[in-house]
């Protein structure tokens, strides 16, 4: 199974419907038409982006109600999936994170230094989301250890972002943060100042 949790810049977990419904079809055979059951679901649990590389995604918190409801999904596929997402989704912590922290710091430093800096958290490109965006061209990942778990994903989305023009650059949670923030300010001198 590969479906994508991932956490949004309002805190929440969601899990990818696009994802769970190609898993689906894989192991049935079966198509799911998922336009029509998000039709009648509240909007405050969904999200869902348009376009080449559209994308439904669910609040993780109702995704049991959501399956069950589905009357024509095997129960053994509900578990399966339920069993997933509960150990995938255990990795996003209630808590501030290094992530976070790091972030925060990183952003005041550089709207201090240079005021008109566009700077956006949890920047969406295509359907992957980066930790931070600087301008249209520098894009930063913050990697705390869950992220050895998930090497191959990581180098998917970021050979997807280089493939669309921005430079990606990856804190690690043992670097340092003050020499991580010099070189990104560095970067920003010669790719957009």
């Amino acid at each position: 199974m590969d479906i994508l949790i991932t956490q949004r810049p309002n805190g929440k977990t969601y899990i990818s419907l696009t994802d769970l419904v190609k898993c689906y079809k894989e192991e049935t055979g079966l198509s799911y038409n998922l336009s029509q059951t998000l039709k009648n679901f509240p909007d405050e649990y969904k999200v869902i982006s348009r376009g080449r590389n559209a994308e439904s995604l669910l609040e993780l918190s109702v995704l049991p109600l959501f399956l069950n409801a589905r009357k024509n999904l095997p129960h053994d596929f509900i578990n399966r999936v339920l069993n997933y997402t509960k150990q995938k989704a255990s990795k996003f912590s209630t808590s501030p994170s290094l992530e976070s922290f790091f972030i925060g710091i990183l952003e005041s430093f550089l709207t201090e230094m240079i005021p008109n800096l566009d700077v956006k958290r949890q920047y969406n490109v295509g359907t992957y989301y980066f930790d931070f965006a600087i301008g249209e061209k520098i894009l930063i990942e913050y990697d705390e250890s869950h992220h050895l778990q998930q090497i191959d994903s990581d180098q998917l989305k970021e050979h997807f972002a280089l493939g669309k023009g921005y430079k990606v650059i990856r804190v690690l949670s043992t670097d340092s943060y003050g020499k991580s923030i010099a070189k990104i300010y560095r970067l920003i001198k010669t790719e957009i100042l």
